[in-house]
């Protein structure tokens, strides 16, 4: 007879009567979001006032020597400043260029605390105004109530819309610079549609859909002047 062999004995211990923990990984600990968007906006915004400063700074040292002076009478290297920005391989528009040059003559008549609480497009959206005193209360203005860079233009029209400029040319207002982008996305629109590519891609689904939506469009835009 074969013999048997021997098992160990289970020890089994006591059993734990205590209620179970929570299932589930544990609890995140509180995050405060006015802090992270406190911390994100000065990391963002001061990286891109600073690269837009560093662009500024060298068109204005390379081309004209580092002089304000020249740089507004568009005298020393003017020509190939203009020949700069025609070119097709450079990966800065050419109104970033000259806004860049804007921005850091601007930031002479702000102070650096608040400059660095306004980011590019805000700067952009300041250059207009002329006279420093005026250029500081609105950026101040900006940084305090959290104005958006179209809540800041708004209030830079409303401000130097009566006042005198160096050039004939009047500031435009918000409504103008807003049909101005609806006849800029009329434009691309069209270029789509007539040079075919993409939308002969589409299946007659995807045609129907997106024609239903310009249309929704368009009837938007005939209820804005009514009434």
């Amino acid at each position: 007879m074969p013999r048997r062999r021997h098992r160990p004995p289970v020890h089994r211990g006591h059993r734990d009567l205590s209620p179970p923990g929570p299932s589930g990984p544990p609890a995140a600990p509180a995050i405060d979001l006015d802090k992270a968007v406190v911390d994100l906006n000065r990391i963002y915004i001061v990286k891109s006032l600073e690269t837009v400063v560093e662009v500024g700074r060298y068109v204005l040292d390379t081309f004209f020597g580092g002089d304000v002076d020249a740089y507004r009478r568009r005298e020393r290297d003017w020509p190939a400043f203009q020949a700069l920005r025609e070119r097709n391989d450079l990966a800065i528009s050419r109104t970033t260029l000259v806004k860049a040059v804007g921005v850091l003559m601007q930031l002479d008549d702000l102070p650096r605390e608040l400059a660095e609480q306004l980011g590019v497009s805000k700067h952009h959206e300041l250059l207009p105004v002329q006279d420093r005193e005026t250029k500081v209360e609105l950026a101040r203005e900006a940084a305090e109530n959290k104005l958006s860079a179209t809540d800041l233009r708004r209030r830079v029209w409303e401000v130097t819309r009566h006042q005198r400029r160096p050039s004939t040319r009047r500031p435009t207002s918000p409504p103008a610079r807003a049909v101005r982008a609806v006849e800029l996305k009329v434009r691309a629109l069209r270029k789509e549609l007539e040079h075919g590519g993409a939308w002969e891609l589409l299946d007659e689904t995807e045609r129907a859909q997106l024609k239903e939506r310009v249309e929704r469009v368009i009837d938007r835009l005939e209820g804005l002047f009514e009434g």
